[in-house]
């Protein structure tokens, strides 16, 4: 959301009640837990836990490393021609996608770029069946393996499934081992250069109705986060799917700086059903996640000199009383040097605690830290050379990017950034490639992926139709949940299906309503998955709760 005194997250203002509140209705579970936006210094904020009004907050407004010059001219907003197809349920329809490439006059565009072509799909298949059956029909794009089938969201689910309790009915196959990642810190900065946007050629692809995920290998982590107030969502998710659980969210008592849920009362059931997950898959580590996006203002105080030591002995107690495996610091963010000292020293610290913790429980701890994906919010809030020794892995957190900062409609759930981006790091690859150039291991970095969607309102067409890389459009403050967004953001609500190829991204627009919407899709899902495989990264979701009911989108995540 955006701040609390002023804009919190995608777009404008979170308004939160209690955890109870949370808890007890659809529209305070939202508010409570939908990501919080940027704040003093500007950093976009992810997992938000309630609201707490104790910090001044300004107006967000974009890192001064990203491209923000003015805002570009009407007379740029070109790209490719595209002409959508109609889909109906049991057939196919041939599509040709005519481009034609643009030069941006913007100096942003990179000499002879052009916006990445797309093409629209519109469907009459039913709701029930789920609008996006038809977009899969791309082919394979170039981030995953050879082969001719891409991921469909209306028949991909799990490959096994259980109910909690139920460990009878596990699978009796484990995941396929993985080699370990490299360790050694890289020498020489990896570039990332922008997609390219060049390719012009038309082409006809038949438009399929069904398809599978190609086999192309599970991540070695899996990392879910469980939102506290749906921690039964798991229902149905196969656990040796899992490698992590990250129940989000607990909260640093600030008097006695004991580690506490925020939902007392219903904590105990729901840790006996993460620990169901754990009695069937004895290899998952259930961990909490302390902070979040509407907790972060009590981190200097409980991490300070005066109370750090409190507060690591308290969040050690907070595991070894309920038999957890982990910890996850997710403080959103260090606003200033001093800051960025206390998060070194607290994890430092968190980690000497677990090693003697572990003498006792003869079990290792999980030490894992939420951040931030571009440069500013790197270099601003993180000494990651200093953090790294202390921590297991990083959850890097490369989605849901987008807010008023941004000028244009654009992407805030791709593998890569289209060339000419206001923002050419938001995006997972760039996000990665920024920690590996300070020295992290791709085996400490998971890949950060949100099932969900960030709606843009009061976008006009475009020379294209599409709504993409306008100007004018208001960034809404709500994140949509993937279930939500095929029910009630579909084609029978108006909206038309688009997909970026060169970037792996999705995103809906409605010509009617005038509503953008950046999403991640089975398909998007699927080429981060195959890409995070093939350099050795893990992935991370916030959060399982936004799945639809057949956890397509967990599913593309973890493969076959």
């Amino acid at each position: 959301m955006w701040t609390a005194a002023a804009l919190i997250t995608v777009g404008v203002a979170m308004m939160m009640g209690t955890p109870s509140d949370a808890v007890g209705s659809a529209s305070g579970t939202r508010a409570a837990l939908t990501k919080a936006r940027p704040t003093l210094n500007t950093r976009p904020i992810r997992k938000a836990g309630p609201i707490r009004k104790t910090r001044t907050t300004t107006k967000p407004r974009p890192p001064k490393n990203d491209i923000t010059a003015k805002k570009i001219p009407s007379t740029t907003k070109v790209g490719p021609t595209i002409r959508p197809s109609t889909t109906t349920a049991g057939s196919t329809t041939s599509v040709a996608t005519v481009s034609a490439t643009t030069t941006l006059s913007d100096r942003r565009m990179p000499a002879g770029g052009s916006i990445p072509s797309v093409r629209p799909v519109t469907s009459s298949v039913a709701p029930a069946v789920t609008l996006l059956t038809a977009i899969i029909a791309d082919g394979p794009s170039a981030a995953e393996a050879p082969g001719t089938v891409t991921p469909s969201e209306a028949t991909t689910t799990a490959s096994a499934s259980i109910s909690i309790g139920s460990p009878a009915s596990l699978p009796s196959t484990t995941a396929p081992a993985t080699s370990a990642p490299a360790t050694s810190a890289i020498t020489a900065p990896i570039t990332i250069a922008p997609s390219s946007t060049s390719s012009t050629s038309a082409a006809t692809t038949s438009v399929a109705t069904t398809s599978t995920i190609p086999a192309a290998g599970r991540p070695a982590r899996v990392v879910v986060y469980s939102r506290f107030d749906m921690a039964d969502r798991f229902a149905g998710v196969d656990p040796m799917r899992l490698t992590h659980v990250i129940y989000a969210f607990v909260k640093t008592n600030t008097t006695t700086y004991a580690t506490e849920t925020l939902d007392p009362g219903g904590w105990p059931t729901r840790l006996m059903a993460l620990k169901e997950l754990r009695k069937a898959n004895p290899a998952l580590k259930l961990m909490v996640s302390v902070g979040g996006g509407g907790l972060s203002g009590d981190f200097p105080t409980v991490t300070s000199d005066a109370h750090r030591g409190a507060t690591v002995a308290g969040a050690v107690e907070f595991l070894r009383a309920n038999d957890l495996d982990g910890y996850d610091i997710d403080w959103e963010a260090p606003n200033n040097a001093a800051e960025k000292t206390q998060l070194t020293a607290f994890a430092a610290d968190l980690r000497v605690a677990m090693t003697k913790l572990s003498a006792t429980t003869k079990k290792a701890y999980v030490l894992s830290a939420a951040v931030f994906s571009y440069e500013i919010g790197i270099d601003g809030s993180f000494d990651v050379a200093a953090l790294s020794p202390s921590l297991d892995f990083f959850n890097v957190m490369t989605y849901g990017l987008g807010g008023p900062w941004y000028t244009l409609t654009e992407h805030t759930f791709g593998l890569r950034v289209a060339a000419g981006s206001e923002f050419p790091l938001n995006a997972i690859e760039p996000g990665l490639t920024s920690y590996r150039n300070r020295g992290v291991p791709p085996g400490k970095l998971n890949a950060g992926v949100g099932f969900y969607g960030q709606k843009v309102s009061n976008v006009e067409p475009g020379p294209n139709g599409d709504g993409y890389r306008v100007t004018g459009g208001r960034w809404d403050p709500e994140e949509i949940f993937f279930s939500e967004l095929q029910a009630s953001f579909g084609p029978a609500q108006g909206f038309t299906d688009y997909y970026a190829p060169d970037i792996e991204a999705a995103y809906r627009y409605n010509p009617t309503t005038k509503q953008w919407i950046s999403y991640a899709n089975a398909r998007s899902i699927n080429a981060e998955r195959v890409w995070a495989v093939a350099n050795g990264y893990g992935l991370m979701v916030w959060s399982l709760a936004n799945d639809d009911a057949t956890h397509s989108l967990f599913a593309a995540m973890t493969g076959p």
